[in-house]
């Protein structure tokens, strides 16, 4: 009778409510899973491109040199001598810094 079409369609009711929360739930990891790894791919990138690099590699330097500014005299070696610019420049080659820098 009628009970059992009743339950019957309360049976298909719930289990196509939870059918359908496991298809949700398991897009919803994938699009978060793909999120995530676009948000890394991202950061790598950014982390590899040159010009920020150099942007920031050019504030550290800046923030090193007035830090050692602000303790010793510049173009001072620790014996005394003063440093000519040509001179400092050769001491930085083996670093590779520019003399533009």
């Amino acid at each position: 009778g009628w009970v059992y079409a009743a339950v019957y369609c309360v049976i298909v009711l719930f289990m196509s409510f939870g059918l359908f929360n496991v298809i949700i739930a398991i897009f919803l990891e994938h699009v978060l899973g793909a999120a995530k790894t676009n948000d890394q791919l991202l950061k790598k990138q950014r982390l590899r491109d040159q010009a920020y690099l150099g942007d920031k590699m050019v504030e550290l330097i800046m923030i090193v040199w007035d830090t050692y500014q602000k303790e010793q005299d510049v173009g001072h070696t620790p014996t005394g001598e003063n440093l000519s610019l040509s001179q400092l420049v050769r001491l930085a080659a083996p670093m590779e810094i520019s003399p533009e820098l």
